[in-house]
């Protein structure tokens, strides 16, 4: 598993964000099929990689998709270990939700943030 993911994880940070997207898409289903191995043993390393991508993405799809992959990992991740990333896993749902929220009023799509 710890050779898996050092061959995993440097492509979360390929220019290429095809590349990103599949590294995010295996990191994801390791988090759900290997949950509880993964999960304890290199929490360390995944989460902060996958805000690392949700921050530094200029690729939407990516960003959702690391977001995606994060859920995926931390839906069984020990209640003790989460309080450990709460913080900045909030901080980055709101940037990109105020980023997102900012978009559609310069669009003029008011009528779905009314909708909301």
């Amino acid at each position: 598993l710890q050779e898996i993911l050092g061959r995993a994880l440097p492509f979360l940070q390929d220019s290429h964000p095809r590349v990103c997207f599949s590294a995010c898409n295996a990191i994801g289903q390791m988090g759900i099929d290997l949950a509880q191995d993964i999960q304890r043993k290199y929490h360390s390393n995944i989460i902060p990689a996958l805000l690392m991508v949700i921050e530094s993405s200029q690729t939407p799809r990516v960003q959702e998709h690391a977001f995606s992959a994060l859920v995926n990992f931390i839906s069984y991740l020990p209640q003790n270990l989460l309080l450990l990333y709460l913080s900045p896993i909030s901080i980055k749902v709101e940037e990109l939700f105020g980023r997102a929220l900012e978009e559609l009023v310069a669009r003029g799509r008011t009528m779905v943030l009314q909708a909301i």
